[in-house]
């Protein structure tokens, strides 16, 4: 990887250590939905009912989300 001056960005970067904290920021919030209650009509508070209900409306797109792409493809297409 590299930044907008084209120096590599290591892991003492300012670059890195911001886009690790914020990857860990969404995964969190992904674990955070699966347990946080919903109205629907009444509060919603069953944590089964809550996980069934997130994992077929939105989990698929906060995991999608919450993947660090850019690090998976410097994995598999290498720096350049």
């Amino acid at each position: 990887l590299v930044d907008d001056s084209g120096k590599p960005v290591t892991r003492h970067n300012f670059e890195f250590v911001w886009g690790v904290m914020v990857d860990s920021l969404f995964m969190l919030d992904l674990l955070i939905a699966l347990i946080t209650g919903y109205i629907d009509g009444d509060l919603v508070t069953e944590h089964d009912v809550i996980t069934y209900h997130y994992l077929k409306t939105w989990y698929f797109v906060d995991f999608i989300g919450s993947l660090p792409v850019d690090y998976a493809l410097e994995g598999l297409i290498g720096s350049s």
